[in-house]
């Protein structure tokens, strides 16, 4: 699969009280990015 692109979409921090989808969107794109310069070049 060849990456050309990512997005979070939908993460509204004012009404995310808890932060429980900010922290998660962060988890996300970090990993993401984790594994996209992982990859073989």
């Amino acid at each position: 699969i060849n990456i050309v692109g990512m997005d979070v979409v939908e993460v509204a921090p004012a009404y995310d009280v808890g932060q429980i989808t900010a922290l998660a969107a962060a988890h996300i794109a970090m990993e993401m990015l984790c594994l996209y310069a992982s990859r073989p070049s």
